[in-house]
């Protein structure tokens, strides 16, 4: 059962989703632009932060359930 505080915990992992995928994003666009590899690194980089992302949200919410 949720308690009151367990809806901010969750609003956080959405968060913290957000923004690496967002960092991942934007890292990819501005190495695309400076190393001229258009669109490859920003691949690359979005399916890092990706992968990256979803540790940190188990990470989080397994530390979350074991209080």
């Amino acid at each position: 059962m949720l308690k009151k505080n367990d809806h901010y915990i969750i609003a956080g992992l959405g968060v913290e989703f957000a923004l690496v995928m967002c960092a991942g994003f934007f890292g990819g666009q501005w190495l695309d632009k400076r190393y001229n590899t258009s669109p490859w690194l920003l691949i690359l980089c979005c399916c890092a932060a990706f992968a990256l992302a979803l540790y940190l949200v188990v990470r989080s919410a397994r530390s979350a359930a074991g209080r």
